[in-house]
């Protein structure tokens, strides 16, 4: 009878301290035992907790097996690198409960489509990864000055960090014609023209003066292109002719030749 009292009394004490240490102990676990996450990504790395009845306060370290990625005390997660690094969380109680997370960091990659609007480049698309910084080309158009690649308002240069779909803008080349009339009379001695709208140079009229032509110092110009210019008018003098009829009598020249505002004497 002794014999079965003192195996009862055991029994009984090992139930009760089982069941006071489930009381007393935190139990850890994970949804998923593994997650994919991406470099630059800040993420919640809390377990699940719960608690026995007895747990009133506890804590939680966190412990990285690689510096890829750092957590904080409250179990924020950023990813630094990629790679694989295994994530221990320990309870404070006394059978110091864990559990592990196994974290994949992948690379982030990013592209940008730029849109030449109407100008030419040899590539559009651009692909790259994390904190990559890739500076943006410069296109060309004909007859336009390139002004930049634009995300709505926002004007950039470079690219990191993010995806982006970017249009180019242009502006109009003008051009302007300088004339000098070397005395002439023309009603606009500037003519500003954008590129494409070629105009017709004007003719200027200077008394006594044959118009010859503008010139781009020896090079007569006919036809305007697309540029720049500054121009001299050519002139040549008038010249008369003067037929002089003797009628019988006797002159030394019946013809007079003179410049305009030359003005000769008639002969007697």
């Amino acid at each position: 009878m002794k014999k079965y009292l003192i195996l009862f009394i055991t029994m009984f004490l090992m139930i009760g301290l089982t069941s006071c240490s489930k009381l007393k102990k935190i139990n850890l676990s994970y949804a998923e035992s593994k997650i994919e996450v991406y470099v630059g990504d800040e993420v919640s790395v809390k377990p699940n907790v719960e608690l026995g009845k007895k747990v009133k306060e506890y804590e939680l370290k966190y412990d990285l097996s690689s510096d890829i990625a750092t957590v904080d005390k409250d179990g924020k997660l950023v990813a630094l690198k990629s790679g694989e690094v295994t994530l221990t969380v320990t309870a404070n109680d006394k059978k110091q409960s864990n559990a592990t997370l196994e974290i994949k960091i992948l690379d982030k990659e990013y592209e940008t489509k730029l849109d030449v609007n109407g100008g030419v480049l040899e590539q559009t698309t651009f692909e790259y990864k994390n904190d990559e910084v890739v500076k943006l080309p410069i296109p060309t158009k004909e007859g336009y000055t390139f002004k930049g690649w634009y995300n709505g308002e926002q004007k950039l240069e470079e690219v990191s960090k993010g995806s982006f779909d970017l249009i180019a803008k242009w502006e109009i080349i003008d051009y302007t014609i300088t004339l000098n009339t070397e005395g002439g009379k023309v009603e606009n001695t500037t003519i500003t023209f954008e590129h494409g709208n070629i105009p017709t140079l004007p003719v200027p009229t200077k008394e006594g003066y044959k118009f010859l032509g503008w010139y781009e110092k020896d090079v007569k110009v006919e036809k305007v292109e697309n540029k720049n210019y500054e121009l001299v008018a050519k002139w040549e003098i008038v010249k008369y002719t003067v037929s002089l009829n003797a009628d019988g009598g006797k002159l030394e020249n019946t013809t007079i030749t003179f410049e305009h505002g030359n003005i000769p004497t008639l002969p007697v």
